[in-house]
């Protein structure tokens, strides 16, 4: 409800490092996800996908380690939480490991990048946007390849090209050049003469 989630903007606000294994608690509780791998599995708390985003970023913010095992489900392909949620996981990773690439991790993120199928439908643009700000992030030089790869096939406006160019500048510590100005090929007018 609107309470809870103004409460869990208000926590991450204040950055206050005493609330965290609170924040962590209620934040397994919601996502119905332990990081204890005896208790049993639960189903996300409806209505609580707008606190996790607020409670995620706070835990990125402020290196809070301990919720790596939470945030880490929230990486491959899900569709019972917001793409904003899940951007919010990653970015938070990416926060928690930034300057340590941490394979699997890494693995895991260059897979978003990557995925741009349609089973059941795409994987929102702006996961793999935040999965390419996490690969820079991390300094994760093996990523490097399929940035790029990534990068010359987006449209010079895309949100995941500017990530990509940002995360291989990151790593590479170069400048990528200007992109080629695009060519517009007129079409026929959309309204034609009637004639003589």
């Amino acid at each position: 409800d609107e309470v809870a989630v103004t409460a869990a903007w208000g926590l991450s606000r204040l950055a206050v490092p005493d609330t965290l294994p609170a924040m962590l608690a209620f934040s397994e509780r919601a996502a119905g996800i332990s990081i204890d791998p005896n208790a049993p599995a639960t189903a996300m708390t409806p209505g609580h996908d707008r606190c996790l985003l607020h409670l995620f970023q706070a835990f990125g913010q402020m290196k809070y380690m301990p919720a790596e095992s939470l945030l880490m489900p929230f990486v491959p392909r899900r569709y019972d939480v917001s793409p904003e949620t899940r951007c919010a996981a990653i970015w938070a990773l990416g926060h928690l490991h930034a300057g340590d690439p941490q394979p699997e991790l890494a693995r895991m993120l260059a897979e978003r990048v990557a995925d741009d199928g349609e089973i059941p439908v795409p994987e929102p643009i702006e996961v793999r946007t935040h999965a390419a700000i996490s690969l820079g992030q991390m300094n994760v030089a093996d990523g490097v390849e399929i940035l790029r790869n990534v990068y010359h096939r987006k449209d010079p406006s895309s949100p995941l090209r500017g990530g990509c160019e940002w995360a291989i500048e990151r790593i590479t510590g170069n400048e990528l050049p200007d992109p080629e100005p695009r060519q517009l090929v007129p079409s026929a007018p959309f309204l034609q003469p009637l004639g003589p």
